[in-house]
């Protein structure tokens, strides 16, 4: 599976003008990466991923899944594609954690919504790699906002599709879940062959966990390994304002002590 961007200007329609948040993305992705897409607040980090997953037209270039754009997809094929989580609070907090989970084979399930043995088998799978068979009968609006970030991940990983989109993942965690769930999505994305792009502004931890990032700012945006991006002064070139900067030889960023 690999996913290619052409020349891709990002934004919002408007009636006289349209607004342009990033343009000219280049970016080609394969199964089993896990892409981080990184930069300051306001960048567009949450507008790229939207229009990624379909859910928001380009201004320009193109989407495309195994050289079909995503455009021409109807949404149940593109739902066999690409599952997705947003941070818009989810409609109802009444189900068990099970049952949230269990929506997620929704584009597989007769129009009954019947579950098939494996769906169900599909379900204990996703419980178990997210460590919530513990939780799996509590009700979500009983969880914690991290213990509920892993749970709307699981129903993205139980609908099973070849790309994972998923908005500031390790929100609400600690530094100890958010390395365990970014170790977690790579095993996923590395063992099950999933291509899972995430955005953080845990930048540090996405340098030395993601197999490639996008680094977005206002001079466009720059797509490869971490190692490439060093190299060629992207992520140098994230924060110019020299608060924070980058220290290639640790490969992270750090920032001068007050005096």
């Amino acid at each position: 599976m690999q996913l290619t961007l052409e020349s891709l200007s990002i934004g919002y329609l408007q009636k006289h003008e349209d607004l342009v948040v990033s343009d000219g993305i280049q970016f080609n992705s394969s199964a089993g990466d896990l892409v981080g897409v990184i930069g300051s607040n306001g960048i567009g980090k949450s507008t790229f991923l939207r229009t990624l997953a379909g859910l928001q037209p380009p201004l320009k270039g193109s989407v495309s899944l195994d050289g079909q754009n995503i455009a021409g997809l109807s949404p149940k094929d593109l739902s066999r594609k690409i599952s997705v989580v947003l941070t818009d609070p989810i409609a109802t907090k009444n189900l068990t954690v099970r049952e949230l989970i269990s929506l997620g084979r929704q584009p597989y399930t007769n129009w009954l919504g019947t579950l098939s043995r494996e769906d169900l088998t599909k379900i204990d799978q996703v419980l178990s790699m997210l460590q919530l068979e513990n939780i799996q009968d509590r009700i979500c609006y009983e969880l914690s906002d991290g213990q509920l970030q892993r749970v709307m991940i699981g129903r993205a990983l139980a609908q099973d599709t070849p790309v994972i989109i998923l908005d500031e993942p390790t929100m609400h965690l600690d530094l100890v879940h958010k390395v365990q769930l970014l170790k977690i999505l790579g095993s996923i994305a590395s063992e099950l062959d999933k291509l899972i792009i995430f955005s953080t502004h845990e930048i540090n931890l996405a340098i030395q966990l993601c197999s490639h990032l996008l680094v977005m700012n206002k001079n466009g945006a720059s797509f490869g390994s971490p190692d490439a991006l060093i190299q060629n002064d992207s992520l140098q070139q994230l924060f110019p304002d020299k608060e924070v900067f980058f220290d290639p030889k640790s490969k992270s960023f750090t920032f001068e002590a007050a005096p």
